[in-house]
């Protein structure tokens, strides 16, 4: 992710320095550290991603890049390629979902697409730039629900309290990867 997009979206200061280095590919840039759970919701559902943080202005890669999921996270998530389905597949504890493959007529010219550059609003298929949340109208293929007990009872394993497991579950809607996300920053309180 550039400086510039993580400063957009929020995450500049969760940035953690002590993973500053270089990366290297073809050419090289400085990096800033790494946001060790940057949130994207993918179709309702919330996958933290781990995301290095390059400095901006570094000539390393497209300069219109704003951020690019690397392999580590695509093999986290289990996800896979359909191109009869146009999309992106995640695997999560919410189930199976897609995210659409853009396509050359939503993206401008400048960004490799058919549309003029100074067409008015952005394309119909195309996500909220500040966000890394695509449309929501991606399919869903939900996995049999878990009962609340079960995911009370996973999170309270993991060293929470009970009234933080039933409250991160309730305001994650039930799904047990967005209830670890949202507690991912409370001090545990045990049982």
């Amino acid at each position: 992710m550039s400086a510039a997009y993580a400063r957009k979206l929020g995450l500049f200061d969760i940035i953690d320095e002590d993973f500053a280095g270089t990366v290297v590919g073809v050419g090289s840039s400085k990096t800033l550290g790494k946001i060790h759970a940057a949130p994207m919701v993918v179709a309702h559902s919330h996958f933290p991603l781990s995301v290095t943080v390059l400095e901006d202005n570094t000539g390393f890669g497209d300069a219109n890049m704003k951020f690019l999921m690397g392999l580590d996270m695509l093999k986290r998530y289990r996800c896979q390629i359909d191109l009869d389905a146009g999309c992106l597949w995640f695997h999560g504890a919410s189930g199976r979902v897609a995210a659409p493959f853009l396509h050359e007529k939503d993206l401008p010219k400048s960004k490799g697409g058919v549309r003029d550059d100074d067409e008015a609003g952005p394309a119909p298929s195309s996500a909220p730039d500040a966000t890394m949340v695509p449309p929501s109208s991606h399919a869903r293929v939900p996995p049999a629900p878990a009962t609340a007990n079960s995911g009370a009872e996973a999170l309270m394993a993991l060293g929470y309290s009970s009234e933080q497991a039933t409250r991160a579950l309730r305001d994650g809607g039930g799904d047990l990867e967005t209830a670890k996300t949202l507690l991912m920053f409370e001090p545990k309180r045990g049982r």
